[in-house]
């Protein structure tokens, strides 16, 4: 929520597009796969409209404070699917349900990511409600916009998943 108050949308929308570099490299290295030399291109050309989003009309270099939260989102995420992959994909997820695994998986980040914020709040205090207030105050309509867009479209493409995999089965 911090990165979306502070990054100007454009260059998130751009740079959080740097999760297909992150996939493929994690894909390659978690995976033991290989990716085709086209591919690469591609991936390479995504990277490099991201760095001209980057440049501004007079030639200099723009770069938000933000933008190492967005590409840490970015990488956060890109590790989560391809490990997903690979856990789903493994022996010994035979006998596991997708809906068990992701469970297990939810259950987990949420515990590593509360342990994370208890062990911040007891280094530098917890914060009080109207610190978290001004926080919360500080993200824009726009941020506010793609957060919801993005629950709703997780929410949509779980839906539509688990029933395309419903009626692939009959």
């Amino acid at each position: 929520f911090v990165v979306l108050a502070h990054v100007r949308l454009d260059a998130y929308a751009v740079w959080r597009n740097l999760s297909i570099l992150f996939n493929a490299v994690i894909w390659v290295w978690a995976l033991q796969r290989r990716i085709e030399f086209h591919r690469w291109i591609a991936v390479g050309a995504c990277l490099a409209g991201s760095v001209f989003n980057s440049v501004g009309a007079d030639g200099s270099i723009v770069i938000d404070a933000a933008l190492s939260g967005v590409l840490l989102s970015a990488l956060i995420s890109s590790m989560a699917a391809v490990f997903n992959e690979r856990v789903i994909k493994s022996k010994e997820a035979v006998s596991l349900n997708i809906d068990q695994v992701n469970l297990l998986l939810y259950s987990q980040t949420l515990t590593l990511m509360l342990v994370g914020l208890l062990i911040y709040g007891l280094m530098q205090g917890l914060p009080s409600l109207s610190d978290i207030y001004h926080i919360l105050a500080g993200i824009t309509p726009g941020a506010w916009k793609i957060m919801g867009m993005q629950v709703a479209m997780g929410i949509s493409v779980s839906r539509v998943l688990k029933y395309a995999d419903a009626v692939a089965k009959t």
